[in-house]
């Protein structure tokens, strides 16, 4: 389901129709590619660029859709809650900081029982 005809839209509809018309353009291109009717060397480079074009075109409507059928579901936060061990530059660094403080404890435990 696309969703042609929502109410919200984050373009003016005339992109949405010349979109459209470039996607069917493009297609009909891409089709004629394999009959070989253009044997131009430099053709099959303009019709690749287009398709390129093309498939940006579409992703930027798709994630268009996706953003506007997300963004009713986030919450505005002034904050994250985060640990410590959350952040993955601090995991290794955390651990080992943690590994040392055991060491130690075990470290101060043996001296108090040799003692």
């Amino acid at each position: 389901d696309w969703q042609i005809n929502r109410k919200k839209k984050l373009f003016p509809l005339i992109w949405y129709i010349l979109i459209g018309c470039y996607e069917i353009v493009v297609r009909i291109l891409w089709i004629i590619t394999y009959f070989k009717i253009f044997t131009r060397y430099y053709l099959p480079m303009v019709f690749l660029c287009a398709e390129i074009i093309r498939r940006f075109l579409w992703a930027l409507l798709r994630v268009e859709l996706e953003h506007l059928n997300n963004c009713d579901q986030l919450e505005e936060t002034k904050t994250v809650a985060l640990e410590l061990e959350d952040l993955f530059y601090a995991k290794k660094k955390y651990k080992q900081e943690k590994m040392l403080v055991s060491e130690s404890e075990s470290v101060d435990l043996q001296e108090v029982v040799v003692k």
